[in-house]
């Protein structure tokens, strides 16, 4: 009976057609299934043709995401430099420092201050309107206890040459415009 049902099991009926199933091991001694060589290759040739198109993209990407992410952290720093003035009621100064390219939020109590390194970005100037642009050392902006503060604007360049002007008004209101060169 056992017999039966193995011939039964090795053919099988599709579409009316009879179909026997045999494994290579009844054709080729010792046979092993496996992946052949050009199998192989050509499943590495898709894996490399894929990386070659996605990694320059990525690589791009990753440049402008650094000047993207200063100019986040500029913005950021003075809106959070205006809610900690008029939450303490206390100025707060913002200390750009163009030498290190940090961003430094100072004059609150000791855990309200912070630093930013921006990552292979440089600050190119700072200035305001009242006074003339600052290419080295340090400049300082002071955010009164109503949330305010002198108009300033600060210019970031990535080694790629883009760059992000970020615009500060009296009422701490920031706009940004980028070039890319």
């Amino acid at each position: 009976m056992a017999g039966k049902a193995f011939e039964t099991f090795k053919s099988l009926r599709l579409l009316g057609v009879m179909v026997k199933i045999e494994n290579c091991k009844s054709r080729i001694p010792n046979c092993k299934s496996a992946f052949t060589l050009i199998e192989l290759f050509l499943v590495l040739a898709i894996i490399g043709i894929s990386t070659a198109i996605v990694v320059p993209s990525f690589l791009q990407s990753m440049k402008g995401n650094r000047l993207r992410v200063a100019t986040r952290t500029v913005v950021k720093a003075g809106r959070y430099a205006r809610s900690i003035a008029v939450l303490k009621q206390a100025p707060i100064t913002i200390v750009f420092d163009l030498d290190n390219s940090t961003v430094s939020v100072a004059g609150g109590e000791g855990r309200d201050n912070i630093k930013r390194t921006l990552d292979r970005i440089t600050i190119e100037f700072v200035m305001s309107s009242e006074e003339d642009k600052v290419t080295k050392g340090s400049y300082s902006v002071v955010y009164q206890t109503n949330g305010r503060c002198k108009p300033y604007t600060i210019r970031m360049v990535d080694s790629e040459g883009a760059s992000t002007e970020v615009r500060v008004d009296a009422l701490a209101t920031a706009e940004t415009a980028t070039e890319n060169e």
